[in-house]
């Protein structure tokens, strides 16, 4: 967890969450301790029943509860930071987009591109030539 003189220096930051094996599969924006918040909260629901059937769990969760269940730890990464909220959406948004193009090398786990679609994302040139 980060002290507050980290959580104030840092304001808005996009993130990245790794598997430990080298394989990104999340990609957020937070402020504050948000980073650490995806694998506390299956740590936390570990040892608990949740109710949920297993297909309502998401995939980033899935692959959280992966990872713990076979002893390691979420990486995680700060990517930029020092932002304000605008930028810190604008910059999760093209990374979600540019690490899922064609879905080659990364498997991100994201259910949404980014919380603001008005900015416009990676398109190719076709696409976007008016």
């Amino acid at each position: 967890m980060f002290d507050n003189k980290t959580v104030e220096e840092l304001k808005y930051y996009v993130y990245a969450l790794e598997d430990g094996q080298n394989c990104i599969f999340y990609i957020g924006k937070g402020k504050g301790n948000r980073v650490f918040q995806h694998e506390l909260g299956q740590l936390a629901n570990q040892d608990k029943s949740t109710g949920e059937d297993s297909a309502d769990i998401s995939e980033k969760n899935k692959t959280i509860q992966s990872i713990i269940g076979k002893g390691g730890k979420v990486k995680s990464y700060i990517l930029a930071h020092g932002l304000d909220e605008q930028t810190a959406f604008a910059i999760e948004m093209t990374l979600i987009d540019l690490l899922n193009i064609k879905n080659k090398r990364f498997n991100l786990t994201n259910i949404v591109r980014g919380q603001h679609a008005e900015i416009s994302g990676i398109a190719s040139t076709e696409d976007v030539e008016v």
